[in-house]
């Protein structure tokens, strides 16, 4: 089963989440970008790791460094004026359920 799920949808609910406020500021815009391009390489990452149906160790470990990673730089981006929005805050928890649902779905 492919972890792939449909880039549009996830962009275009990360554009709606950012919108809640009526504007999408240069941090979420950034945040929401990084956001995409960290799924492409967490998905090609999962699905390179279940390509033989066994998913070993080391591709465990990388697994969870590249989760850890995801999820520190979308950290990073939305604290980069020290401050987490609450759009900020809800794009950072759809990292969270874009990574479950990757994960789920293998």
């Amino acid at each position: 089963m492919s972890a792939k799920i449909n880039e549009n949808e996830i962009w275009l609910k990360l554009i709606n989440i950012a919108l809640e406020d009526g504007a999408i500021s240069a941090e979420e815009m950034r945040l929401i970008k990084d956001i995409i391009t960290n799924y492409e390489s967490y998905t090609k990452l999962m699905e390179n790791a279940i390509e033989d149906g066994y998913i070993s160790f080391e591709e465990k470990i990388a697994l969870f460094k590249a989760r850890k990673n995801i999820l520190d730089k979308a950290f990073l981006v939305a604290n980069d004026d020290y401050k987490i929005t609450r759009d900020e805050y809800a794009l950072l928890e759809t990292v969270l359920d874009i990574i479950c649902h990757i994960e789920k779905s293998n």
